[in-house]
């Protein structure tokens, strides 16, 4: 029963790999534990007569070394099977998000349907407290969103009408209608998802390298055996048979191809796991082997070193309830910018304000007997006079990189108003430790000079690598031109605007922040806005070959030293598959230690 039945597994694996002209580790151990079990079959039937009449064999027979052989390698086999499946827990957790069913509305009734049965266009109801079903849009109401589980933003968003939502995430607000825009296949989890599979399940250079070893390998370890035999036969042991035959099973057992085969894949399953929890997205697994080369980091401006979207910073004067009104009748983005900070100020806004917008410079307005306008410095200027300590601060604030909004009453400049694309505040740490690392930082933005600069200044990028008033061709340009240089160049953008530059670079960085198109257009995803994470990257990744160059560094050191004593006939067949299994464990213990990298 345990040759046959419970050791079928080494057979069929065995069949497949010679099927397949990829001689493995199966194939050893199933042609060393036959011939061990036959050759004691052989030995019961000749000496039949001798065991009946005296109830028992003096020689040697090797049925419980096959057994314990097999018993021994299948151990090991559940141990690396459960580490395994420890590996890809974070897939399983990725996997548990995803809502089972979902409420959606039809003809004005609410009916609850399985979420494969959801499609495009159909309109769900998602209550509070409840996680989100799909990817989608909001129809009707406004909610707050908390997004951690997929873009790892502590605090939660809102989100109103028109707005995208991500499926998986929880509505922490209120009840709200939403439009699905995409099924569970394509959906932005389901991309995560497909992503850590695809980095778990390719294979770097280096793999492809260990496999043709491998191949090789075994052959070499079948005439080994063989020469072990004969050489104990005719002289380390003349005529004695069970020596030779045990030294011959033994370098058929101790020798491991299966640590070389194990080193690679161990090793990118436990690094993409550890990656997938930190909001790390691999595109596939020759990814590792591309990151820790990279010398030089290119960065994007707008949603890459900023928070990509502008905020108010400082606010000189007291009226910004009556400008907030007025820029409600803007569309302009900065007038969203003033719009939130009056919503954090809670200020009560005048909703019957009569506004006239002139696009592109301001805005004018009569109330309450008061003439009021709001607008550029150009604008501003372009109808009343501006006191010089006024102007004298404008300046200091572009000096700064800020946008100035001014505002007047009855033809005096009451307000001003800076607004800024804040610069994120893992921006500078995460410079400071490139430079550590000896990585050369640049920056590539399509903004003005003086905005760049200040920017560079802000998170320690030097002033001479900072290219500004850059379109995406020219960032692509510039990336060829360091390329050229015999650099190894990463360009970290947000995956959509910067196509061009993320497919010229060596590396491209994508900062998603749930973007699905991010995931699809880089080499590595970083869901979180934590520009830490880049680092975080190129030490996984440094990590993770250095860990399979440890691996192979033991096979080979186990199977020089392992072989030379079982061809001596020092080992048993069974101690030799203990110290094969031994061999295999660490190589898997050695890639878990990847769970413990100490990140930023």
């Amino acid at each position: 029963p345990v040759q046959f039945v419970i050791g079928a597994a080494f057979y069929r694996r065995a069949f497949h790999n010679i099927k397949s002209k990829t001689i493995g580790m199966d194939v050893l151990v199933s042609l060393a534990t036959t011939i061990a079990y036959f050759f004691s079959v052989y030995e019961i039937i000749r000496n039949f007569d001798q065991i009946i009449a005296t109830g028992h064999y003096e020689g040697l027979l090797y049925f419980e070394a096959s057994a314990i052989i097999i018993t021994v390698i299948l151990v090991g086999h559940y141990m690396e099977h459960k580490v395994k499946l420890q590996t890809s827990k974070a897939l399983q957790e990725l996997m548990e998000l995803a809502s089972k069913e979902a409420l959606v509305i039809e003809d004005g009734h609410e009916v609850l349907k399985p979420i494969d049965a959801i499609s495009p266009g159909m309109v769900l109801r998602v209550k509070k407290g409840e996680k989100i079903p799909l990817d989608g849009t909001i129809l009707s109401g406004k909610t707050i969103i908390d997004e951690a589980m997929i873009t790892g933003e502590s605090v939660p968003v809102t989100r109103i009408e028109g707005q995208s939502v991500i499926g998986a995430t929880m509505n922490v607000g209120a009840t709200f209608s939403m439009t699905v825009t995409h099924a569970l296949g394509s959906s932005l989890l389901q991309k995560i998802i497909e992503a850590v599979e695809e980095a778990q399940s390719q294979k770097p250079k280096i793999q492809r390298i260990a496999d043709l070893i491998a191949s090789i390998f075994v052959p070499i370890v079948i005439l080994i055996a063989i020469t072990a035999f004969i050489v104990h036969i005719f002289w380390l042991n003349p005529g004695q048979f069970h020596p030779s035959f045990s030294a011959s099973i033994a370098v058929l057992v101790i020798s491991c191809p299966c640590a070389l085969g194990l080193a690679t894949p161990m090793s990118i399953m436990v690094g993409s796991s550890r990656s997938a929890r930190r909001g790390i997205l691999f595109k596939n697994g020759t990814i590792f082997e591309k990151t820790p080369v990279i010398n030089t980091i290119a960065f994007d401006k707008t949603g890459t070193l900023t928070v990509g979207k502008p905020v108010v910073t400082d606010i000189i004067g007291e009226d910004l309830k009556i400008l907030a009104s007025m820029e409600m009748a803007s569309s302009h983005p900065l007038s969203l910018a003033i719009l939130e900070k009056a919503e954090q100020q809670q200020l009560e806004l005048i909703n019957d304000v009569p506004v006239e917008e002139i696009p592109g410079f301001g805005l004018k307005a009569s109330y309450n007997h008061h003439r009021y306008i709001a607008g550029s410095l150009a604008f501003i200027q372009s109808s009343l006079e501006i006191q010089d300590e006024q102007l004298q601060t404008i300046e200091a604030m572009q000096r700064q990189g800020k946008t100035t909004i001014l505002f007047a009453k009855d033809d005096v400049v009451t307000t001003i108003v800076a607004i800024k694309d804040t610069v994120k505040e893992s921006a500078r740490g995460a410079i400071n430790k490139l430079h550590e690392m000896g990585i050369a930082t640049y920056l590539l933005t399509g903004d003005h000079e003086l905005v760049a600069q200040s920017l560079a200044q802000e998170v320690g990028i030097e002033a001479a690598q900072v290219k500004a008033g850059m379109t995406p061709f020219e960032k692509a340009e510039f990336i060829k031109e360091l390329q050229a240089q015999g650099k190894k160049v990463a360009f970290v953008g947000d995956g959509i605007n910067d196509a061009i530059a993320l497919q010229n670079a060596d590396l491209s960085m994508a900062i998603g922040s749930g973007s699905s198109i991010a995931i699809e257009s880089s080499d590595v995803t970083l869901l979180h806005s934590d520009l830490g994470a880049i680092v975080d990257t190129l030490l996984i990744s440094r990590a993770v070959i250095k860990n399979i160059k440890l691996g192979f560094f033991w096979a080979f050191s186990y199977n020089l030293f392992a072989i030379p004593i079982a061809f001596m006939g020092l080992l048993s067949p069974v101690v030799a598959a203990l110290a094969m299994v031994v061999s295999d464990v660490t190589v898997v213990l050695n890639a878990l230690r990847l769970h413990r990298i100490k990140l930023k």
